[in-house]
């Protein structure tokens, strides 16, 4: 496979994921570990990998260290061993410098020096936050072409998307009949190509170590454009219409991502079962779900479109639709004497007790507790962990200017 070529992957841990708070945040939950459908975020590039047969994975990380290495023990993995997790290390700093990751470029070329980089010929970079099925090998093997052939460095991989999406939210390529990429704008206001870049990026492990020494700490804002300018950088397109590919970087998003699961990616699995229809025993309703639980959850109410964690309790008078709900949350609806509860397009987090509230497009942190409020429809409201608000109206004004800020990201 690969021509002989030794392949190793690394895997960009290091983020804060500071837009999906207030499920991730430094100290409490790193994006790698958030679990959707039953499986962490990181696991799903894991898994490409894995069907890639590349035989060693190296995650890189910053944030949320111990979180992160007790959370992802990749068991049940093929690698040859397990993925090896590397943080800042102190080799490339001077005494008084902060060893950190400088970009998303410096965490792979901290990841010199260890065996199974020295080894390789290729390596192949992953994030961790993103859910695809593109065709892994097709991308090695192209990127291994591209070095051969055209003296390519970096290989990119892109997907067609409108160039509405693009705007501000992806790195965009533009390239010739071979694929040389002529133009590179990271995030641009106005799209030069119909191209997002989908952050994954291949090549040669010493010449692209070296680019990054030369060229900067960051993919998008430094290496991509040094190569752009040397004609080293080349594009490989994945049809839209074939491949999935989602960049879960805002709650919206994570949100896609999850109803998405519901009605099936080929060639992505999630250990959550698949309930099309059921009336449960317990007077209730759940329509395409996807459910943790192995036997019937405590459904009194009725459940369409959701993705449901282990445990979860959803009363009678309650409609849950198109909404991801953590493990140990209880939707109560006790004292509301028959009113109808409505809860839609939320993300529910764990440990979480609802009760006698309207929620629309509103995100609920760890261990929330919410008693008799009302959520302005809309809104976009994320509640920070911990909180814990009883017989309130809540809106907008509550909420700090950080807060007001990211309002947008659910739009």
């Amino acid at each position: 496979m690969y021509q002989g070529k030794r392949v190793v992957g690394v895997e960009l841990m290091g983020g804060k994921g500071t837009r999906l708070w207030p499920w991730v945040e430094e100290g409490l939950r790193s994006k790698a570990t958030y679990e959707l459908a039953g499986m962490p975020l990181a696991y799903f590039n894991a898994k490409l990998a894995e069907k890639a047969e590349i035989p060693y994975l190296i995650a890189a990380v910053e944030f949320n260290k111990k979180e992160i290495k007790d959370r992802l023990d990749f068991d049940g993995f093929n690698f040859k061993r397990k993925p090896q997790f590397v943080a800042p290390r102190r080799k490339f700093f001077k005494k008084n410098e902060v060893a950190t990751f400088r970009g998303t470029a410096d965490a792979v070329l901290q990841c010199q020096g260890l065996q199974a980089v020295e080894q390789s010929d290729y390596v192949v970079v992953l994030p961790c936050d993103h859910l695809t099925n593109i065709d892994l090998p097709e991308f090695i093997d192209k990127a291994i072409f591209n070095a051969e052939h055209y003296g390519a460095v970096i290989t990119t991989a892109a997907m067609e998307k409108e160039t509405s999406e693009i705007a501000k939210n992806f790195g965009n390529p533009k390239g010739d009949e071979n694929g040389m990429v002529t133009e590179w704008i990271e995030k641009p206001l106005q799209p030069i190509s119909n191209l997002a870049g989908l952050g994954i990026y291949a090549g040669p492990t010493k010449e692209v170590m070296r680019a990054i020494t030369e060229g900067g700490f960051d993919f998008g804002g430094d290496v991509l454009k040094y190569l752009k300018d040397r004609g080293q950088l080349y594009v490989h397109t994945f049809p839209a219409g074939k491949y999935y590919w989602n960049d879960i970087g805002k709650p919206s998003l994570l949100l896609k991502a999850g109803i998405d699961l519901i009605d099936g990616i080929e060639g992505i699995e999630v250990p959550f079962r698949k309930i099309e229809s059921l009336d449960t025993q317990y007077g209730g309703r759940i329509k395409n779900c996807l459910v943790q639980d192995n036997g019937q959850p405590p459904i009194y109410g009725a459940v369409t479109d959701c993705v449901l964690g282990k445990r979860v309790v959803v009363d009678k008078g309650t409609k849950v639709g198109c909404s991801i709900v953590g493990e140990n949350v209880n939707l109560k609806n006790s004292e509301n004497h028959g009113r109808e509860v409505i809860i839609r397009r939320s993300i529910i987090g764990e440990n979480s007790i609802v009760s006698d509230t309207d929620l629309f497009t509103v995100g609920l942190g760890v261990n929330s507790t919410l008693h008799k409020c009302h959520v302005a429809r809309g809104k976009g409201i994320r509640m920070h962990p911990y909180v814990n608000k009883t017989e309130e109206t809540i809106s907008t004004h509550v909420f700090r200017e950080r807060e007001l800020r990211e309002l947008e990201d659910w739009q």
